[in-house]
């Protein structure tokens, strides 16, 4: 619960009076800030980092992107996470299947018997993925993939103004929350 949250702004991306009624309806069907929801973002929601300090955008996805753990011989449970600064952060929810590697061999989980086991159903998934033999002692776990945050409406109210909305300058903030209810 020490970690950070982050908040982001939804207005960018409304530029036309349908764009501005679908998100009224999703701001409703949320109930404003009552109930959580899964956001995406292209940029911010991935393990792939840019190559280089220009880069606009992340690279490909890799196997190798995030380092997640590291085998004992005896443990077959692992957390999928993302180590922002030091203080990892939990990911439980996929926008879809994760590239897993053990010692930077990928790993199948549609082989028989499969190599791991993980639930990569947005309403289900905890983020835990259960490998069928132990990684060996001192083997990295790395993964890759694309991944949601848990986010809820900040603002009670919507306020919607017309002025600019062709040009993007709405303004609606979410936040980032812990809980999926």
């Amino acid at each position: 619960w020490s970690t950070p949250l982050a908040e982001f702004d939804l207005g960018p991306g409304v530029r036309t009076l349908r764009t501005l009624q679908l998100l009224r309806t999703f701001w409703r069907r949320m109930y404003g800030p009552t109930n959580a929801f899964l956001f995406h973002h292209f940029l911010y929601h991935t393990t792939a980092l840019p190559a280089t300090l220009k880069d606009r955008r992340p690279a490909a996805v890799t196997m190798l992107d995030q380092q997640f753990g590291v085998g004992d011989s005896l443990e077959t449970d692992f957390q999928i996470n993302i180590p922002h600064g030091g203080a990892p952060e939990d990911v439980k929810k996929f926008v879809d299947p994760p590239l897993i590697a053990v010692g930077g061999v990928l790993q199948d989980a549609g082989s028989s018997p499969p190599d791991y086991t993980l639930d990569t159903d947005p309403a289900t998934s905890t983020g835990i993925v259960s490998f069928t033999n132990p990684p060996g002692s001192g083997v990295p776990l790395t993964w890759g993939g694309r991944y949601y945050i848990v986010c809820r409406f900040r603002e009670k109210q919507l306020d919607v103004t017309f002025q600019n909305y062709d040009r993007g300058v709405a303004s609606v903030p979410v936040k980032q929350v812990r809980d999926f209810v």
